[in-house]
Order: C-alpha cells, then structure tokens, then sequence
C-alpha cells in the first residue's frame, strides 16, 4: 500500500513539472511573438504560430493574450484577414469568460482598424475601451484609448471632439496617476489652443512641462509644440531656446525632428553654419532608420532652404536635386510595392476565383451525382411497386382460381345431387306402375317360357333395378 502511495505521488510531482514546463514554454513563446514583433517580424511570426498549435494545453486568459500578441504580429505583417480572426477570437473569448482583459482586446482591435484605415471601426472599438475604465484594473490601456481617439481626432481636424476627450480623459488619467498621459494630454490641449488663445495654450504647455519634469518622463513634445508655434509666428530667437531645451532634453535620443527645426531656425537668423551642423546632426539620425531616403529628403530639403537663404544658391540647387532625386527613388519605390501589392492581391483574387471555380464545378457535380442517385432510387421504387402489384395480383388470380375451382366443384356436386334426387324421385314415381306391369309380365310369360333359369334371371335383374 505504501508503495502504491510513494508512486502515485511521484506520478503526480511528474505530471505537475511537466505542466509547469509546457506552461514556462507557451509563455517564453507569447512573449517572443509580442517582444519582436517590430525587430524581427520572421522570428515573431514562428514565435506566434509555434505558441498557436499548444493553444490548447493553455488555461482561457493565456489564450486570449497569445490571440491579442497574433492580431498585432499580423497587423505588423499586414494580414488583415488573419489580424481581424484573432482578435474577434480573443474578444470572444474574454466576453463569454469575463477576463479583465476584454479593454485590452478592444484596445488591440482598435489599433489593428486604425492602421487597415477603418477609422469608425476604430473609433468604435477605443470607445468600448474607454467605456471599461471603471471596471478594468489596467488603466493604462484606457489611458491609451483616449490617447489614440485624441490622434485620430486630430488627424481629421475635428478639434471639436478632440477638445472632448482631452478634458473628459484629464481627471481619469490624474486618478489613476498616469502622468506621462496626463503630461501629454495638457501638450495636445495646448497645441490647439496656442492659435486662438496664447496664454491658455501657454498655460496647458507649461502644466505639461512641470507634470512630464516633475515625474521623470520626456519633456520634449510639449517644448516642440511650444518651438513650432514661435517658428510659425517668426519669433526665431524664442523657438530657438525652446529647441536648444528641447535638444538637451533628447541629447541621447532621436532628435532628428528638432535638429532641423533648429537649422530651419538658425537658417531664418542668417547662421548658416550652425544650421549645416544642425543638418548633418540630423542626417547622422536615420542612417540606421528603416525609413532612411524619405527622412533623408527631408534634409536635402531643408538644406537647399538654408543655402538660399545663405544666397549660397548652386549649393541650394544640388541639395534640390538630391530631394527630388530621393523623392523619386521613393515614389517609384512606393509604385513598385504598389505594383507589387495589386499584382499579389490579383493573384490572389484570382487563386481564389479557381477556388471558387473548383467548389462550383464539385457542388455542381455533387449535384448531377444526387440527381442521377435520385433518379436509380426512384426506378429502383418503381421497380419494387411493379413487382409487388404483380405478386399481388399473381396472388389474387391464384386465389381467385381456386375459389373458383371450388366453386364448380361445388356447382358440380351439387348437379349430380340434383340429377341424383330427379333419379330418385322419378324412380319413386315410376315404382307402383313399373312393379305392376313387370308382375303382370311375368305372370303371363311363365307360362310361355320353357327355361326356368331365364325366369330366374328376369326375376334378379328386376330386384336389382328395383333396389
């Protein structure tokens, strides 16, 4: 019995390290398919789909995060098809169980229609998140909803509505102590204000700036908003000091964007030099970017600014040049990957047309061998109905001519009795008169014949007809 009881707990220690095992390595791949999702996109999609095939060994919550990391590895490789199952699953999944999760999965759903350009979709689905904020533990995705509905706003100049959601998400966000949101909640708000009323676009900024300082985070969004608003007014020195803040800020960042602000600055004060070294500053930025000829045009751009308003004008021409030359490497880039894009997408489009092609001919097919399957049961029936009407009316007439064979049996029978009782009654009518002639014959013929035996023979004969 001991022994017994010694194994079945090894047995179960066993079982219990492989689970803990299978679950250390589900885990190790969910979080490889969400951690290289941008820096090795091959790497992450392996991660997903060798994560997807233990899916179900794995408890519901860790399955609707391996769905939510898939909808972003495919959304990353433009699968919309796929992006859109995955996350619906994992929407599913976290309704019908009521994970804490479900704000999460709304969130992802919203991105993943934000970038295919569904902007309703999206719109739709940050609302939902937004709606969870209550109930949900993670306020940082609620924070990012109103984040995302803020951009998307901008992005279509409904300043109305992004107005509104600034000032609904700024007690939310100070609730919850997410000041890196709130900080760029009072950026945005003074982004829009700065136009219309400077000093309460001036007011948001600087509260911007002392929640981002005061909690550690980047202060440069809100110096930039601030930089570009003097540079548009063409207070140069001013958006020059906020840019040289925000440049120390980011002095071991990318700060690509506020080096050319600064040589577009120091451009329009006439310091062409600082601007060149500025420019060069920024050129250094995208020589590892993935996005490297477009930014790279955007330099060639600004340096041919510089150099015409430093009347170095051969030098502004050829950095014109580089710019168009690297805007149409781009733009036939861009033609060729479109190109690329349609010619997948008719292959596509046409596979699936075979596909359909093919279901059809099979359907149609099925259909003619249903047809002709139900025509042969339906000669089979007819066959099977004649054969039995015939063995029913073989059956009658076999009935039927033994009825009547017992019938004339019967008719027979019963003539003979008749003729029998017409015999016997003729016979009784015919006694009295017949007896009394034979007698009477007799009489007069014994004494005519000699031969006594011929009498006799008479005399039988009569005793038998008589009988």
């Amino acid at each position: 019995m001991v022994r017994i009881t010694i194994a079945i707990f090894f047995t179960f220690q066993l079982f219990i390290g492989e689970t803990k095992s299978q679950d250390s390595q589900v885990d190790s791949l969910i979080n490889c398919c969400y951690d290289l999702r941008h820096s090795d996109k091959t790497q992450s999609l392996s991660c997903c789909q060798q994560a997807l095939k233990q899916e179900g060994s794995i408890n519901i919550e860790k399955k609707a995060t391996l769905y939510l990391n898939a909808c972003a590895v495919y959304t990353i490789n433009n699968n919309k098809d796929s992006s859109e199952w995955f996350i619906n699953k994992a929407i599913e999944l976290a309704e019908k169980n009521e994970l804490d999760i479900l704000n999460k999965c709304y969130y992802f759903k919203g991105q993943s229609l934000n970038i295919f350009g569904d902007i309703p979709g999206a719109l739709l689905n940050f609302q939902k998140c937004i709606d969870l904020k209550e109930t949900s533990s993670d306020k940082k995705i609620c924070g990012e909803c109103y984040f995302n509905v803020v951009q998307i706003f901008l992005r279509e100049k409904r300043y109305d509505q992004v107005e509104k959601y600034l000032l609904e998400s700024i007690p939310f966000l100070k609730e919850n102590k997410l000041f890196e949101q709130l900080g760029t909640t009072y950026a945005n708000l003074g982004s829009i204000y700065l136009e219309s009323d400077f000093e309460k676009g001036k007011s948001y900024i600087d509260q911007s700036i002392e929640c981002l300082e005061t909690h550690g985070h980047d202060i440069s969004f809100p110096l930039g908003e601030l930089g570009l608003y003097y540079l548009k007014k063409g207070e140069y020195r001013r958006a020059k000091e906020v840019f040289l803040r925000s440049l120390k800020e980011r002095s071991s960042g990318f700060n690509y964007y506020v080096q050319l602000n600064l040589a577009e600055v120091n451009g329009m004060l006439g310091k062409c030099d600082s601007a060149l070294l500025h420019l060069n500053s920024a050129k250094k930025q995208v020589i590892n970017s993935k996005a490297r000829k477009r930014l790279e045009m955007d330099v060639y751009r600004a340096k041919s600014n510089v150099y015409s308003l430093c009347k170095q004008y051969k030098l502004a021409h050829e950095a014109l040049e580089q710019h168009v030359m690297l805007k149409d490497s781009i733009r036939n880039a861009e033609i060729i990957e479109t190109t690329s894009k349609y010619e997948a997408q008719y292959q596509k489009v046409k596979q699936d047309n075979k596909i359909t092609e093919l279901e059809n001919t099979n359907i149609k097919a099925s259909l003619e061998l249903q047809t002709q399957r139900t025509y042969l049961y339906l000669i089979i029936m007819a066959l099977v109905i004649f054969a039995a009407l015939m063995f029913v009316l073989i059956v009658v007439n076999r009935a039927k001519k033994k009825t009547n064979e017992e019938l004339r049996k019967q008719n027979r029978l019963i003539q003979s009795q008749k003729i029998n009782a017409e015999l016997k009654a003729l016979t009784a009518q015919m006694n009295p008169h017949f007896i009394s002639n034979f007698l009477s014959a007799l009489y007069s013929y014994i004494d005519i014949i000699e031969d006594k035996d011929e009498l006799k023979e008479y005399v039988l004969k009569f005793s038998k007809l008589s009988r």
